[in-house]
């Protein structure tokens, strides 16, 4: 990128994961990751 993000929540990526082969102990099967791109290392 030649863009640097200079504020929080500016840039925020998303994931949802497939069905999981075994639900959580709250009947879930899914989940959602987001992740605040401002906060992220390299």
């Amino acid at each position: 990128w030649s863009y640097y993000i200079k504020e929080i929540l500016e840039l925020i990526y998303t994931n949802l994961c497939d069905p999981l082969p075994i639900a959580s102990l709250s009947y879930t099967k899914y989940f959602l990751l987001f992740i605040n791109d401002y906060f992220r290392k390299t």
